[in-house]
């Protein structure tokens, strides 16, 4: 018995012969040799189970008549105690009779060869076995791969024979059920799984099948306790040679996850994340199908929008958690209300209620004050007891005509009437707010054109040190030409473009436009000056603001210090975290920041205090009654004691006579702008009034009709 322990090469197939034969075995492996296998050789079948202890043959040649145990059985040990069941073994004999090949097929054997062998023979029969192994293998390597695809797919097959039946289902279907041991043996058995509304589905789509002989793909539902699993079933006809149909067969796919993802993404489409209202879409579709199905109906339908009044100063005293928390109770309240067709969030603390078929607009004002007094009792959250005030404004179909986004815009219209009146809290759309509305969408396009046609020009209002009388900066002002003399008022425009997001690129033209202004003015020997940029809610908040302007300062070459970053109250404290970590990267690339209009918001020292901030800029409501008013002039003296205790230069807005002035140095007020010394001038005006400034040191007045609109 040979004992080699050379392994293959991987271009040799491995051979093993087992024979007690030493003639035999040494012509076989010569031959073998030749025709390049590598082979392996043992005298008794004892030795030949030895060896396959380590080697892995392609083909086993074995004698039957051996010393010890036989051929046949050391066939029936290879069997069964290697896992060489695609090895096919040839057995070896001189016997000739039938008993003897039955014998060695039962034992296990692929085939046999008598002796005395013809070798020429014996080669083309080797040859042939290991071909078939490798297809063999080739084929179960293929079908593991298929079915482990069919179990990744959840794709089963199946096949029901129409004379008896019966239904022949693979174990993938009988796998997407873990929890519960079901068969179906017969059509009968596999309907009693369906979803009972889609049994009659099932039936009809077969019916159409046996009848069109025509491939048919559809989804139904198999029902078990109380869970619903979705399945698409793909069928088709299999026909005879009289082209008549015999059985039908196909695949069951379990789409259930994907349904149920589907699912949810249409949810998540038309839901709001947070209170699982519909979200603006699902209230656009909602109201449309209500017009739809109002063509000859004369009841009203109201769209009624809902505000949360002073929703920031509760988000900033109880946090954004419990903020959303109160958000997540109240839209849960209003859902809950009697007599509504539908409650949504159309965006941040408003939402969108629909009341249909209303016979009156006597039940339209009972609907709405049993809305008021449902959702104005107060809110506990986190053990807090919360007082909320809301506001409404409503359109009503059909006294206003219009579509669905029509009669949304003009409730949130009338919404915003409500807000600012003192003492209506609820507010109805009128013609004149439509008209306002035809006003917004014609100042929008003017901003649009502006922006395309340059017609947006910057304006410049000086800014002086009282102390030293110095011209230090200026303020930059952003003007609309509607043509040649004829300007649009900032008050118009600015809230506009806010609205529709135009005050973005108008603020990045904003910021070009300054910095370019500054360097031509230091190449025109103009000393260096602050020049300060508002910065719009919408732009404060929107993340390429930093990159934009690092990138115009960096073209321009200018000194960072020379731009003056100015924030409002109610900018800087929407997000407190967020602001100061923005306002801190700006401070650290040398930029001065400055809170624009303080007193009019609800700041408190300790955010105040909080923020990277250099400057605060009083508002000209405190300045403007100075020296009549005794409450403004206590109340610029407090702002400007409290700016220099918390380490703070002081710009004081709207001085425009001698007792401003005077008051204003009184009280250490550090800066000042307005048109004591100047209205807001053109770039050139502004190059002007410098040169004059810095040679007389003295007030100039430059009257200005186009800078005037401040």
């Amino acid at each position: 018995m040979s004992h080699h322990t050379q392994l293959p090469t991987m271009t040799e197939t491995p051979i093993l012969i087992i024979d007690d034969d030493n003639v035999t075995r040494l012509t076989l492996k010569k031959i073998l040799h030749k025709q390049g296998y590598h082979v392996e050789e043992a005298n008794s079948g004892e030795g030949g189970l030895a060896i396959l202890e380590h080697y892995i043959p392609h083909l086993i040649l074995l004698d039957v008549m051996m010393p010890g145990i036989n051929g046949f059985e050391t066939c029936r040990l290879i069997r069964n105690n290697f896992s060489y069941n695609e090895t096919p073994i040839i057995m070896l004999t001189g016997l000739n009779d039938v008993a003897s090949v039955d014998d060695a097929f039962i034992a296990g054997a692929n085939d046999f060869i008598t002796k005395p062998i013809n070798w020429p023979l014996l080669v083309k029969r080797v040859l042939y076995a290991i071909r078939d192994r490798d297809i063999q293998i080739e084929l179960a390597e293929n079908e593991a791969r298929l079915q482990h695809s069919q179990r990744i797919a959840k794709l089963a097959y199946w096949q029901m024979d129409l004379q008896n039946q019966e239904i022949n289902l693979s174990d993938v279907f009988y796998e997407q059920f873990p929890t519960k041991h079901i068969s179906a043996n017969t059509f009968a058995d596999y309907i009693q799984l369906i979803h009972p509304d889609d049994r009659d589905l099932l039936q009809n789509k077969l019916t159409e099948l046996y009848k069109t002989k025509q491939k048919i793909e559809f989804d139904h539902r198999i029902k078990l306790d109380y869970l619903d699993y979705t399945f698409h079933l793909y069928a088709e006809a299999v026909l005879d040679q009289n082209n008549d149909v015999q059985a039908l067969r196909g695949t069951l796919q379990n789409i259930t996850q994907q349904r149920n993802a589907e699912a949810l993404i249409e949810h998540q489409m038309y839901h709001d994340d947070l209170t699982g209202l519909p979200n603006k879409k699902q209230l656009v579709n909602e109201l449309n199908k209500l017009l739809a199905r109002k063509e000859s109906d004369t009841h009203l339908t109201a769209t009624v929008a809902i505000g949360l009044k002073r929703f920031s100063e509760i988000n900033d005293s109880l946090g954004h958690q419990s903020a959303d928390r109160l958000l997540k109770c109240f839209a849960d309240r209003l859902n809950s209300l009697s007599g509504i067709e539908i409650a949504g969030r159309y965006e941040a603390q408003t939402f969108v209620v629909l009341i249909n078929n209303l016979n009156g607009l006597d039940l339209l004002k009972s609907a709405l004050d049993n809305m008021q007094q449902h959702l104005l009792t107060p809110y506990v959250v986190d053990k807090q007891e919360i007082f909320v005030d809301i506001r409404m404004g409503i359109s009503i179909f059909p006294i206003e005509e219009g579509n669905s986004n029509s009669l949304i815009s003009n409730a949130l219209l009338a919404l915003n009437n409500a807000k600012e009146s003192i003492n209506d809290k609820t507010c109805f759309h009128s013609p004149e707010m439509n008209q306002q509305a035809v006003r917004i969408r014609a100042i929008e396009t003017h901003i649009r054109l502006a922006l395309e046609n340059d017609q947006l020009h910057l304006f410049y209002q000086p800014q002086i040190d009282l102390s030293s009388r110095k011209l230090i900066g200026a303020e930059a002002l952003v003007r609309l030409e509607l043509d040649d003399n004829d300007w649009m008022s900032p008050i118009d425009f600015i809230p506009v473009a806010e609205e529709t997001g135009l005050i973005i690129p108008m603020g990045y033209w904003i910021i070009e436009t300054a910095c370019k202004q500054i360097r031509t003015w230091l190449d025109c020997g103009v000393e260096e000056l602050r020049i300060g940029i508002n910065l719009s809610a919408k732009q404060f908040s929107d993340p390429n603001l930093s990159t934009t302007l690092d990138n115009a300062v960096y073209k321009y070459r200018l000194p960072s210090h020379c731009i003056d970053l100015e924030i409002t109250e109610s900018v800087a404290l929407d997000d407190l975290d967020q602001t100061i970590n923005i306002l801190q990267r700006f401070k650290q690339r040398g930029y001065t920041i400055s809170m624009d209009d303080f007193g009019t918001g609800y700041s408190s020292l300790s955010s105040i205090h909080l923020l990277p901030i250099d400057i605060l800029k009083i508002d000209r409501a405190f300045i403007k009654d100075i020296g009549r008013n005794g409450e403004h002039g206590a109340m610029a003296k407090t702002i400007i004691n409290m700016s220099h205790n918390l380490n703070l230069s002081v710009i004081a807005e709207g001085a425009e006579n001698e007792d401003h002035i005077e008051f204003l140095k009184a009280n250490h007020c550090n800066e000042v702008q307005g048109f004591y010394y100047s209205r807001p001038l053109s770039a050139d005006q502004f190059l002007e009034y410098y040169k004059q400034y810095i040679n007389n040191e003295s007030c100039i007045i430059i009257p200005n009709s186009i800078a005037s609109a401040q």
